[in-house]
């Protein structure tokens, strides 16, 4: 079959555009796609010099299979954002040994703009922006160029077009942006990272956590009014962890106590707890911290606040437990005013159905924690002791 020779003035578009398109996911991607790209890539420049047949649909298919068996391998699947971002990357860059007709480098172009798209899943900020916006002037480039077959056309030529292009679609860009109803971004989606990072989930499984990394990515702003409190004072609770099930640690929710029994909200009925501790508020002494807090979005609904808060937006509820939440999950960033009580602790009376939940255990696992707790059980005589 006679191959498909891209012109010369825009080969060198079309190869740098599909390795710049893939760059981004070979830089947090597994080994063997960092092997792959280039290798393909490479390829394809040799054919393009007559220095290399095309392979043949067995080895093609070969390739094919190894690309979802390393996917499989790396990941565990082949769905989901990181393992289908892999997956089309791959086949994408495979695309380049696959273009026996033109019909074909308008498939591997196509691909590499829904390639970009897929870089907002792991990168964003205006560097990945301005990146995405560069690689798809390149592959714009590379599409105005295919299409002029004429020897003496120049690749300075088909960047000056692409670029004008680009900006003639910004007003209709801005268009869409006002008038298109606003759905979640692809980019909002949950990616799993290589190793677990310090952060906040809804669960914790200490035997999970194998390769803890600290995070760099900022998490909240506050501004106080008036005093600072000391540093012994400046723990700022999110969630907490009241339920082990032998394995992993989650917040407590018992299924027999009603939710409003548990948070309560400004509009809310009323409960048996929070009626005591407002009244207490009003007369516990000591310090009391007044500030402003700007949350960054982390597509939960969980708030930081010193202990003990009261809030004074309605969306905002107050748990058992001295934490805050919101009605709805953090999607964008979120201000909010917090007035906090240290010593209004006490005030909280702790009932039976919440001690025995708290400190309920499963009937087995977990040997040698339980040897360790009975080994200090025994030193005081087998007597509980309060400390």
């Amino acid at each position: 079959m006679r191959v498909y020779q891209v012109p010369h003035h825009t080969f060198w578009l079309l190869t740098l555009g599909t390795f710049l398109a893939a760059l981004p996911h070979l830089l947090m991607g597994p080994l063997w796609l960092r092997v792959l790209i280039p290798a393909l890539v490479v390829a394809r420049v040799l054919v393009q010099r007559g220095r290399l047949r095309m392979p043949g649909r067995l080895l093609r298919v070969l390739l094919l299979g190894a690309i979802v068996v390393g996917t499989v391998y790396t990941h565990g699947t082949i769905a989901g954002p990181e393992a289908g971002a892999c997956l089309l990357v791959a086949a994408f860059a495979l695309k380049l040994l696959e273009m026996f007709r033109l019909r074909d480098a308008y498939v591997l172009l196509v691909l590499g703009y829904f390639v970009l798209a897929t870089t907002f899943l792991f990168y964003q900020g205006p560097l990945a922006a301005f990146y995405v916006l560069l690689v798809m002037m390149l592959l714009t480039a590379a599409l105005i160029g295919i299409n002029k077959p004429e020897t003496h056309a120049r690749p300075t030529a088909h960047v000056r077009l692409a670029s004008v292009m680009l900006l003639q679609s910004l007003p209709v860009m801005l268009l869409l942006f006002v008038l298109v109803p606003r759905v979640g971004p692809l980019w909002a989606l949950e990616i799993r990272q290589e190793g677990a990072r310090t952060g906040m989930s809804d669960s914790m499984a200490p035997g999970e956590v194998s390769n803890l990394t600290q995070s760099a990515e900022l998490a909240f702003r506050v501004e106080f009014e008036g005093e600072v409190p000391p540093p012994a004072e400046r723990y700022w609770r999110g969630l907490t962890y009241s339920w082990f099930d032998g394995r992993r640690w989650s917040q407590a929710a018992p299924r027999h106590v009603p939710r409003d029994e548990l948070v309560r909200f400004a509009q809310g009925s009323a409960n048996t707890w929070y009626p005591g501790l407002s009244v207490a508020r009003e007369q516990v002494p000591g310090p009391v911290y007044r500030y402003r807090v700007v949350q960054e979005p982390s597509r939960r609904p969980w708030l930081y606040a010193l202990a003990v808060p009261f809030a004074e937006q309605r969306d905002i509820g107050l748990a058992r437990d001295f934490r805050l939440l919101r009605d709805s999950d953090l999607e964008q960033r979120y201000a909010y005013t917090v007035t906090s009580y240290p010593l209004l602790k006490p005030a909280m009376l702790l009932p039976d159905w919440e001690r025995d939940f708290n400190l309920s255990l499963p009937e087995a696992g977990n040997e040698r924690s339980r040897a360790l707790a009975e080994s200090w059980f025994a030193e005081v005589d087998g007597e509980p002791r309060d400390y």
